[in-house]
């Protein structure tokens, strides 16, 4: 189930592009700052970096993650193992960490452009943002019911 887990927390890792307009939004600004988290938490679950990747996560999808499968610390090993092991997979493609900065992103922004909706390039994965204390912050990723 672990191994199930990790190929969804990879899956919902990888959609934004556009425009924006909050310059207090980190690391920027808009579907442009939305995409940057996306990557940033792509490359740190493959790389293994539980700490930075489950810092990008909310409270509420962390509380969501550790009912319905493992905690987010779990699911990153397990994830960078497959990444370790050639296995690793994002929209049912291989991937690895450095391809993360090639993908193709689709970014649809809420209304105040405090939320966005990342998509990966075949519209198969879907991560949704949300704006937390001035940060772009996952809030949901597939396979989850936040």
């Amino acid at each position: 189930m672990i191994r199930g887990t990790a190929a969804i927390m990879l899956a919902a890792t990888a959609v934004l592009a556009g425009c924006g307009s909050d310059d207090s939004v980190s690391p920027a600004p808009g579907a442009q700052g939305a995409e940057q988290r996306v990557r940033e938490f792509m490359t740190a679950e493959y790389e293994g970096d539980a700490d930075t990747a489950c810092g990008y996560v909310s409270e509420e999808l962390a509380t969501a993650l550790d009912k319905e499968v493992a905690s987010c610390e779990t699911l990153v090993v397990a994830q960078s193992g497959l990444a370790d092991a050639g296995e690793a997979k994002f929209e049912d493609r291989p991937i690895t960490a450095e391809e993360v900065a090639e993908l193709s992103f689709e970014t649809r922004l809420g209304e105040g452009d405090t939320t966005a909706t990342v998509t990966g390039p075949r519209g198969e994965q879907s991560f949704e943002l949300e704006v937390v204390d001035g940060e772009w912050t996952l809030a949901g990723i597939p396979g989850t019911t936040t």
